[in-house]
């Protein structure tokens, strides 16, 4: 299985099960799913399928996937923070680095 096939795989099961913990006011909850690790184990060649979700719809939070793949802390405090600053943060950086290659 290629990477993006593996993405979509373990992505869908990760958001069916942030779906079902929604109402939870934990965020270990959502994280606590054994395809996420999964999914930062794909690395860096999961970054441009994970923008493509994190861009297009709300859904599993995608900013802590990042901060483990890529080492960056957008996420400074995972307790009290804000779902649209850290996604704006990012997907700004998602554009920096398209304009770097």
């Amino acid at each position: 299985m290629n990477t993006a096939e593996e993405f979509e795989r373990l992505a869908k099961k990760w958001a069916k099960h942030c779906e079902s913990v929604m109402v939870s006011p934990f965020l270990r909850d959502r994280l606590n799913h054994p395809a996420y690790p999964k999914l930062v184990k794909l690395g860096w060649p999961a970054i441009p399928f994970i923008f493509e979700q994190y861009q297009e719809k709300e859904g599993p939070p995608w900013e802590f996937v990042l901060d483990e793949i890529t080492g960056l802390k957008i996420v400074e405090n995972p307790y009290s923070y804000s779902p649209y600053k850290v996604r704006k943060r990012w997907i700004e950086w998602w554009e920096q680095q398209q304009t770097t290659e």
